[in-house]
């Protein structure tokens, strides 16, 4: 009996060991997930970032902001149709057009494959499938467990979640705590439950393994499921997609299709697209726009189209801002536009190209040629762009922009004319920030000349009443309230000032507010967002503290005129 309790204990310690001294394999199966993106991308998602800021949707401008900087998360290693990939989330490289790879080995020598095909990924599984090059030198990767997990169950997370912005290897214990976690937020008709657990899991994380320890595996760990999400409020509530899930979205991808296949979706893709003019409402056009299509639309066409869009379309768009989601209104608002253009335009498919990793429909359109361009996308092909349909989605497009939108900041000379002779003429320099479509900052500098009142003795040495000018230097500054309108090429835009400030002379020196309603006239440049403007404005300043040596007026009014440059 002793004996058969060494026996054991030996087993039990070489187990533990083998699961320990296998950790190490783990890092050559769990990766970094960053998106790439083309060139010129970063600028597209900054250019569309202060637009839709300047319009007042400030968090969804800023969403797409942080989106051009990218970021990272997870991915776990698999042999799917008998080669090698990388399983992550959707939400990890959701806008990206590829993604790089990363694996740190215990080596300390960091393996990096950039420009890797997003083959396949669903928004509903939350799940995406990258391919690895047939010369990355992978041997090897994880294989999904079967068993059916209960509360109390031991797993691991495996993955590289953030420490100061950047990924750091994880490996976490924790139990099952909830087999079959459901929630509409979380689980869907694709995903019917996700499995709660407690195993560490961070920012980065997401795409990352859920583990539980097998001695069958060269590893020492088999895969029950993909980290996910992290519950706010509450310690030590993760949440990973099951294997069953994974599965499911592995047998709905097909990873090698034929260019002939490709082309007869396209084909049937097109003549669908054609076919949706006969339904009323963009919706039934929407399943088609790709997101691509947004690298061929200038920010300001785009707001263009948003303000001439139909309302349900221009309602939803508005809906998705505030959420925020950016890609869904933007898909919103050019699937309206390409709707109503579908409707006043007949097209007939003639047949389809191919180009690089894109298809082209060729259609006629009262005669004329042209083209619709398709990318694949999660299995399915989406329309990207048009040409010689005037679809005005290119910079060539007939939209009147709203270069307004795109202005960030302005620098202005004024004077100011004085009612009344408690002032003389003043001279201003300003600088204009704008934060949004109704708001800005001004700061000003300024330099004029109070008019006093005091005594002065005349010829006879009696007391007389007189005046004496008092020059000062002036700092402003305060919020800039406007409401842009645009008749033709010009924009009228009435605006409230309400400057904040100080004057500094030897005996002119105060603090005041004030008010200053006006209207700016905008005249557009050659280049959109390049403008002229001239303010013209009533100007009225209270002082509340100032010095006392003469009898200063406490208000002053006046009207001022202003010619400034908006870039």
């Amino acid at each position: 009996m002793k004996k058969q309790k060494t026996l054991l204990s030996l087993f039990l310690l070489f187990w533990s060991m083998t699961t320990l001294f296998s950790q190490d394999n783990l890092k050559d199966l769990i990766c970094i997930v960053k998106p790439q993106y083309p060139a010129g991308t970063k600028e597209i998602y900054e250019e569309y970032g202060r637009a839709l800021a300047r319009d007042g949707y400030i968090k969804a401008g800023a969403l797409l902001r942080m989106e051009a900087n990218g970021g990272f998360g997870s991915g776990v290693v698999i042999k799917h149709d008998g080669k090698y990939y990388v399983l992550t989330n959707f939400h990890v490289i959701e806008h990206a057009r590829s993604a790089s790879l990363e694996f740190r080995t215990n080596s300390d020598e960091n393996k990096q494959i950039k420009e890797c095909k997003i083959v396949a990924k669903d928004k509903d599984y939350d799940l995406a499938l990258i391919a690895l090059p047939s010369d990355s030198g992978i041997q090897s990767g994880f294989t999904f467990s079967d068993i059916s997990l209960k509360e109390g169950t031991e797993v691991w997370s495996g993955g590289f979640p953030g420490l100061g912005n950047k990924p750091s290897w994880q490996l976490g214990k924790g139990i099952v705590s909830n087999e079959s976690f459901k929630d509409s937020t979380l689980s869907n008709a694709k995903i019917p439950y996700v499995i709660q657990h407690t195993a560490q899991v961070d920012a980065g994380s997401s795409g990352g393994a859920l583990l539980i320890a097998s001695s069958s595996e060269k590893s020492g760990y088999s895969v029950v499921g993909i980290n996910t999400w992290k519950a706010g409020g509450r310690e030590s509530v993760n949440f990973a997609i099951p294997a069953g899930a994974v599965s499911a979205f592995l047998k709905s991808i097909q990873t090698n299709e034929s260019i002939g296949d490709s082309k007869r979706k396209v084909e049937t893709r097109t003549k669908e697209l054609i076919a949706s003019k006969n339904d009323d409402g963009y919706k039934t056009t929407l399943p088609f726009i790709g997101e691509d299509y947004m690298f061929s639309i200038p920010a300001s066409t785009f707001m263009e189209m948003f303000a001439d869009a139909s309302k349900d379309a221009k309602d939803d768009a508005v809906k998705a801002l505030r959420k925020p989601a950016p890609f869904d209104a933007f898909r919103i608002i050019v699937a309206d536009a390409v709707h109503k253009k579908l409707k006043k335009t007949e097209l007939v498919y003639t047949g389809t190209k191919e180009d690089s990793d894109k298809i082209i429909s060729n259609v006629t359109a009262k005669g004329k040629e042209a083209e619709m361009t398709w990318t694949p996308e999660s299995g399915e092909w989406f329309l990207i762009n048009t040409s010689g349909l005037d679809m005005k989605t290119s910079a060539n497009n007939s939209y009147a922009t709203r270069g307004w939108e795109e202005i960030d900041r302005a620098i202005y000379v004024g004077i100011g004319f004085p009612f009344g002779d408690d002032e003389k003429n003043k001279y201003t320099l300003g600088f204009e920030r704008r934060h949004a479509k109704w708001f800005a900052l001004f700061y000003e500098l300024s330099l004029g000349k109070k008019v006093a009142k005091t005594e002065e003795p005349d010829e006879k040495g009696q007391m007389q009443p007189a005046t004496v000018s008092l020059g000062y230097f002036g700092f402003s500054f305060g919020p800039h309230f406007q409401v842009p309108l645009k008749f033709g090429p010009v924009y009228t835009i009435p605006f409230v000032k309400v400057p904040i400030g100080v004057n500094l002379g030897s005996e002119a020196t105060d603090i005041h507010i004030g008010a200053g309603p006006g209207v700016r006239f905008a005249f557009q440049l050659g280049k959109k967002d390049k403008f002229l403007f001239l303010d013209a404005e009533y100007r009225y300043r209270y002082a509340f503290k100032q010095s006392e040596s003469y009898k200063l007026p406490d208000s002053v009014s006046g009207f001022g005129l202003s010619l400034g440059y908006a870039f």
